[in-house]
């Protein structure tokens, strides 16, 4: 037969034992709501941040598109005013430029010309499109 006092402490270390894993339970699902609504929250502001640089993306295209409307031509030296302006306004642009249609049998004249300018490295990427 055990003795009483081995019954009690045993029965105190399993109530001990039940709390705190409830305990943790408790925690963990808490701390786990903290996280997703963070993660949502985040995700939130990140969409928000893209939504808008898009918005600021089409906004600095449909200025190019007036830009040539207006001028009924290219003008180079207003282009590079215009993009000068945009990349200092929307520091997230990294280059702002125009980019003539070249006839696939006019590219290597195009190219060599454009070496001319941009280094020996330059060429012209085809995605086949």
């Amino acid at each position: 037969m055990k003795h009483p006092t081995y019954r009690l402490a045993g029965l105190g270390l399993l109530a001990w034992l039940v709390s705190s894993a409830l305990g943790s339970l408790i925690w963990l699902r808490v701390a786990l709501g903290d996280v997703r609504a963070d993660f949502e929250r985040n995700g939130q502001l990140l969409g928000q941040t893209l939504t808008q640089r898009l918005n600021e993306n089409e906004a600095v295209l449909h200025g190019l598109e007036a830009l040539f409307s207006a001028l009924n031509t290219l003008d180079i030296d207003a282009t590079h005013r215009y993009a000068g302006q945009m990349l200092s306004r929307y520091p997230h642009l990294y280059t702002v430029g125009y980019q003539p249609r070249v006839a696939k049998n006019e590219l290597p004249a195009f190219e060599q010309e454009q070496r001319k300018v941009f280094g020996a490295d330059f060429y012209v990427k085809d995605f086949g499109l």
